[in-house]
């Protein structure tokens, strides 16, 4: 297949995936209010940042948002973004306790910026998001909710694509059951097409 062919197949799949995704939109629970009033409890609480001695002794801490309630487990492994920052080494990035937040899809083609997107969530909200894949290259960049199950209930959104590599179109019930698995709740994430392609394009082929 020539590499026309081969773009114009990756754009015809790319659009019915997006078709999908607002189809997904649609059905969607407003969650974006609820994410950035919890941001900004998150950072106007001085105890996050700088724990009372006393809690040391809990395994977990929390904090309510807009209707959120965030509760982070102490006793996993956490992550520091900005390590040799003077204003921001005290930030940290840690998981949720298990069971306790919803699974939420981070929907995007491949190429439009997820990753880039997860650590703008990540270090905004201090909580890892996850992912339906395990891509050990970015889990040893910090990106430690890659390497938990996505359906843990201690990452914020987990990251998927969805159909959009499949090469053909799922059937309803596919689609139904993919919808189904998060309730019916996600983030959905739009680039540029013809950006998206070019970016897929040289992650496959350098």
């Amino acid at each position: 297949m020539s590499p026309f062919l081969k773009v114009m197949q990756l754009f015809l799949l790319m659009t019915a995936t997006v078709l999908g995704m607002f189809v997904l939109l649609l059905v969607t629970p407003d969650l974006e209010d609820s994410i950035l009033a919890a941001m900004r409890r998150y950072h106007h609480n001085r105890h996050l940042t700088t724990p009372h001695p006393e809690a040391k002794r809990r395994n977990s801490i929390s904090f309510t948002g807009g209707g959120m309630v965030v509760e982070l487990d102490r006793r996993k492994k956490e992550f520091s973004p900005w390590p040799n920052s003077k204003d921001c080494s005290r930030f940290r990035i840690q998981f949720a306790r298990r069971k306790s937040l919803p699974m939420t899809a981070l929907v995007s083609f491949p190429g439009s910026g997820n990753t880039w997107l997860r650590y703008l969530l990540e270090t905004s909200t201090g909580v890892f998001t996850g992912s339906v894949y395990t891509d050990r290259q970015i889990i040893s960049k910090g990106f430690y909710g890659e390497a938990v199950p996505p359906d843990c209930g201690c990452t914020s959104v987990q990251k998927t694509h969805g159909f959009a590599l499949a090469g053909f179109v799922p059937h309803e019930k596919k689609k139904s059951a993919e919808v189904a698995l998060f309730n019916g709740r996600a983030v959905l994430l739009l680039r540029n097409p013809y950006e998206a392609l070019l970016s897929y394009r040289n992650f496959l082929y350098g």
